[in-house]
């Protein structure tokens, strides 16, 4: 429900706020065209892979977990083409609470 969903956002924003802040900037990266595997895991390696020292590896799991958060919340979608997959936002991420800092 839309309730369990605000309960499970502000927890992670008070208590694990460098997770809220990157599931927040995965939702913004494939809103502006960051929407595949590939091109997601590539922009989080390029952005975490320098400050948080994370390999391709790396990139490619954290990207993981948090399609799949972000999914079972209800915060994006997956459309299917055969074996590829494009991810969508949905619209009421923009009403979730600006994290503290965001990377672009």
């Amino acid at each position: 429900s839309s309730q369990e969903r605000e309960v499970l956002l502000e927890c992670l924003r008070a208590h694990l706020p460098s997770e809220y802040r990157f599931m927040w900037n995965v939702l913004r990266w494939i809103e502006v065209g960051n929407d595949t595997p590939l091109r997601l895991s590539s922009k989080v390696e390029e952005i975490y892979g320098s400050t948080m020292d994370w390999n391709k590896d790396q990139a490619s799991t954290y990207r993981g977990g948090a399609i799949g958060r972000l999914g079972e919340l209800g915060l994006i979608t997956r459309s299917w083409k055969f074996r590829s997959v494009t991810y969508q936002v949905e619209s009421s991420w923009e009403s979730l609470p600006h994290p503290d800092e965001v990377i672009e």
